[in-house]
């Protein structure tokens, strides 16, 4: 079994807020094939009163989420598209505490954010920091 060696290329604060739209562009462009692990650690808020680490809250009832598939709070991704795009627009991710997703077929900017449905992303606080690295 080969031993994969991860390379840091950035870490960062991601907002619960995008400063504009619903997503944050974190990086300008991946390589296709380029295979990423992506970790998160802090906590915010997702809706008023309810808080959550990058894992989400998994007992929210929140309905109209980014990525249905993911819990409410949760930190996801999405691989292309804009920082304006919603829900359904693109295929995105439950990023979480750690994903390593399926690598791009072609090279795509990653943009991250909170999982809240769209509306809600006005009453979001709090910041997660979250590191990116690439195998090697």
């Amino acid at each position: 079994m080969k031993t994969t060696t991860w390379t840091d290329l950035k870490t960062l604060t991601l907002p619960s807020r995008p400063a504009a739209g619903a997503w944050t562009l974190v990086l300008d462009l991946v390589p296709a094939n380029t295979q990423l692990r992506i970790t998160c650690s802090g906590t915010w808020t997702y809706t008023e009163g309810f808080t959550s680490g990058p894992d989400g809250d998994p007992m929210s009832a929140m309905k109209g989420l980014l990525v249905a598939s993911a819990p409410a709070g949760c930190v996801v991704g999405r691989f292309g598209g804009s920082t304006a795009g919603l829900a359904g627009d693109m295929a995105g991710f439950a990023v979480g505490s750690s994903c390593v997703p399926a690598p791009p077929a072609a090279s795509v900017p990653l943009y991250l954010t909170i999982n809240v449905n769209p509306t809600a992303l006005i009453s979001t606080k709090g910041t997660m920091t979250v590191t990116i690295s690439e195998a090697s």
